[in-house]
């Protein structure tokens, strides 16, 4: 995994470590990542959002802008607790960032690339993933560019996974 995170993000998480977190993931959540990933025409997505989604890759001008559109979701709309505080939201998000980086490296020989947003005004985070393909780009490279807290996750097959939740945390700080 390499991670790369902006200064938006980097400060919104220092408060978010310093409060009470549960950090038991939540099981709509994990209900959602379990349902498994599947490909087609070179593209992976996740099987639970693909049922929401009723464009086709004709409709994009690449595979990368079609399986982010596709495989993007906002938490609050999965997340079973409905009264949960904006800090609980944010570490939801980064568990289940993790759990959908470590099962996209543990599910074939792809480097993808999982991104994750937080919309301040809606207190609500936002993720999607794609392939990582030669010449199609989501993010620009300079992450300091965007407006609002970002994290780009690379599952990238030439550098060693091995990064334990713990250690994925750590990185954040």
């Amino acid at each position: 995994m390499k991670i790369k995170i902006n200064n938006l993000m980097k400060n919104l998480l220092k408060q978010v470590f310093l409060k009470k977190i549960d950090q038991v993931h939540d099981e709509n959540l994990t209900s959602l990542i379990k349902e498994g990933y599947f490909l087609e025409d070179g593209c992976t997505f996740l099987k639970s959002l693909i049922k929401y989604s009723h464009s086709k890759l004709i409709n994009f001008s690449d595979k990368t802008g079609y399986e982010c559109f596709v495989n993007k979701f906002h938490l609050s709309d999965f997340i079973g607790k409905k009264d949960l505080k904006f800090s609980d939201i944010i570490y939801q998000g980064l568990i289940t960032s993790y759990l959908i980086a470590d099962n996209l490296y543990n599910l074939n020989e792809i480097n993808y690339k999982v991104i994750a947003s937080i919309d301040l005004e809606a207190e609500d985070f936002v993720l999607r993933f794609h392939t990582i393909r030669e010449r199609e780009s989501y993010l620009l490279d300079d992450l300091e560019e965007y407006e609002q807290p970002i994290i780009s996750i690379e599952v990238l097959r030439n550098i060693c996974h091995g990064k334990s939740w713990e250690e994925f945390l750590e990185e954040l700080h």
